[in-house]
């Protein structure tokens, strides 16, 4: 057989189970539901239109992008790398893959931009060389 808790163990358990009783009597869960009743009745009332305003929103090119409707995908390589990695291809499910190669590409435009602005300091050393008459290193 299983060990026992210890006492002050199994008497917190008690008190806790005891708690959520209390919580859970029918008074008490009858009176959560006139609650939310009185705050839902608060909230204003749906208008009529509101099913053709949030089709209209749907048909900006935000969401036409991520649907993969958008002009952007008419190129085939972006039609085939949402295919793959944002719906899944065959398989159906997408990855995270899309998130590495973001970094990824921002990592090598980043060190490309620091590495071109570093060429500038380079010549130093050939201009202190030349100065005395040497060669450049």
């Amino acid at each position: 057989p299983a060990p026992k808790p210890p006492s002050s163990l199994r008497s917190a358990m008690g008190r806790m189970a005891d708690a959520l009783a209390k919580m859970r009597t029918p008074e008490v869960m009858a009176a959560k539901a006139e609650m939310m009743e009185s705050i839902l009745s608060l909230a204003p009332a749906p208008k009529p239109n509101a099913g053709k305003l949030t089709a209209q929103v749907f048909q900006e090119p935000f969401f036409k992008n991520l649907k993969g409707e958008g002009m952007i995908f008419k190129i085939p390589f972006w039609s085939d790398y949402h295919t793959k990695y944002f719906i899944g291809g065959k398989k159906g499910v997408g990855t995270g893959r899309p998130i590495v190669h973001a970094c990824l590409l921002i990592g090598c435009v980043g060190y490309t931009l620091e590495y071109l602005s570093h060429l500038q300091y380079l010549g130093h050393g050939r201009k202190h060389a030349h100065a005395d008459g040497e060669a450049a290193h």
